[in-house]
């Protein structure tokens, strides 16, 4: 895999299940998530969610910004969660 950012290699760096909610069920369908690291510039990636379909990733990514705003507007002040 190559960096998105600088184009150079990137290997494996860890690996992750969510297991807390409502990450676990954003991501029940894509199971364990795979992250690169660039060994030119360091950024960290997740391969997984850069092998999604443009679909199934905007999909994921509206059903985590709509929770994360709802609970910023739940609790004003305090942002988002991370």
């Amino acid at each position: 895999m190559y960096c998105i950012i600088c184009n150079q290699e990137a290997n494996y760096f860890f690996s992750k299940e969510y297991k807390e909610e409502p990450f676990k069920s954003f991501m029940l369908q894509i199971g364990k998530v795979d992250y690169y690291k660039c060994q030119n510039c360091g950024f960290t990636m997740s391969k997984t969610h850069y092998e999604l379909s443009n679909e199934y990733w905007e999909k994921l990514n509206f059903d985590y910004h709509t929770h994360a705003q709802k609970k910023k507007n739940e609790n004003p002040g305090k942002g988002a969660p991370p």
